[in-house]
């Protein structure tokens, strides 16, 4: 290959260096803004992990409200068979009963939201945890740079020796 050809495959390899240099500029700056946001709301999320006190009591409240309507519709449904049959013998046992279950099934609904509330809390603050760590190792060193001069000339350095061939001068050399 003549000197000629040498630079102008020099000075076209340099051109696509620099477009592809600035096109990682941009995606990096992108790249960037978009972490500076994410960031924020995974330290948010780490800093207020589990559910708001009035989510907690809505959760709870809808929980326990179903739960009484199932025993108050058996409460009702005893008081419409003492009234059919006209005989409340057991009523009052079982209606100790149901109040005993309801409030054994109260409790149980109450650890199992306490229990639902910390696993919650647990999974967000790991979640947040490893969204936080992801994008701390990105920004450590992932991104080498590819457009310094230093590199420029490791590049050229290469080329010459035969060791890499761009596209361009690939193409050059198969056309002779």
């Amino acid at each position: 290959m003549g000197r000629g050809a040498q630079d102008t495959t020099r000075n076209m390899t340099d051109q696509q260096l620099s477009q592809t240099n600035a096109l990682n500029q941009q995606l990096l700056a992108q790249q960037q803004a978009l972490g500076n946001q994410v960031g924020s709301q995974y330290q948010n999320l780490l800093n207020n992990p589990g559910y708001s006190a009035a989510d907690k009591a809505a959760i709870t409240g809808q929980s326990q409200g179903a739960l009484s309507s199932a025993f108050d519709a058996l409460q009702q449904s005893a008081m419409n068979r003492v009234a059919r049959t006209r005989n409340g013998a057991g009523f009052g046992d079982l209606e100790d009963e149901l109040a005993r279950q309801k409030g054994q099934q109260e409790a149980n609904l109450a650890q199992q939201n306490q229990l639902n509330f910390s696993n919650t809390a647990y999974q967000r603050q790991m979640s947040a945890l490893q969204g936080l760590s992801a994008r701390a190792s990105r920004e450590v060193g992932c991104w080498p740079s590819e457009g310094s001069e230093k590199s420029r000339r490791k590049q050229r350095k290469r080329q010459k020796k035969g060791l890499t061939r761009s596209p361009i001068s690939y193409i050059m050399l198969t056309t002779k």
